[in-house]
């Protein structure tokens, strides 16, 4: 009768601490945020290329960059385009842009989360391909063949324990302690260094194939 109950409150207790594991989507760490609509004027093909071209003439520092930007923005203002007032509005787009980017959710903080993702590998144990430290990303290729998601939808992974790489095509789910933090790091990844911002960290428990 004792191992019995030991038994039924063996089960019990793996059903609550299964239950208290809150299963997340990549979407529940990007909040909503309110963004200010930027009115952009209407503009053909032509006057966007333009635009881009002005920009890049900017950029520059030469003598004769600046004398072709100078004159080209003559030229647009006697079409009737400010091109002072329309790159201004593309920066405000771009703050706007990365403001909601960086924007965390605090809601999941200290707790039990299991995600789906795929994962880019960044540190591995003496044995080859256990990867003990990784970036949990929403889709394949982040980071490496492809721009990198915003900092709210990149999770930085520890799991000493280790997981056993197969091909980072294949998507894992990931179970662990979540917490929010707004970071720069400078991280090798596969191609090289570079500088990411992160929004989040896990100390995972589990490590396991999709399915």
């Amino acid at each position: 009768m004792t191992k019995l109950c030991l038994a039924m409150l063996t089960l019990l207790l793996a059903a609550s601490l299964q239950a208290s594991v809150i299963d997340l989507d990549w979407q529940q760490l990007r909040p909503e945020h309110q963004v200010q609509p930027v009115p952009l004027p209407p503009l053909t093909g032509d006057q966007k290329r333009q635009l881009q071209r002005l920009l890049q003439l900017k950029s520059s520092t030469t003598p004769s960059s600046q004398a072709a930007a100078a004159s080209l923005e003559a030229d647009m203002a006697s079409k009737g385009i400010d091109t002072e007032y329309l790159l201004a509005l593309r920066e405000k787009y771009i703050e706007q842009q990365e403001l909601a980017a960086s924007t965390l959710t605090h809601q999941f903080d200290g707790k039990q989360v299991r995600m789906p993702g795929y994962l880019i590998p960044l540190e591995y144990a003496s044995e080859a391909m256990i990867v003990t430290e990784f970036l949990l990303v929403p889709y394949a290729g982040a980071c490496i063949h492809m721009p990198p998601p915003p900092a709210n939808q990149i999770v930085l992974v520890s799991f000493p324990e280790g997981y056993k790489l197969k091909n980072t095509k294949y998507p894992v789910w990931v179970e662990g302690t979540l917490t929010s933090k707004l970071s720069t790091e400078h991280l090798y990844i596969v191609d090289g260094n570079r500088d990411l911002t992160l929004g989040y960290r896990m100390t995972a428990s589990l490590v396991a194939d999709y399915n």
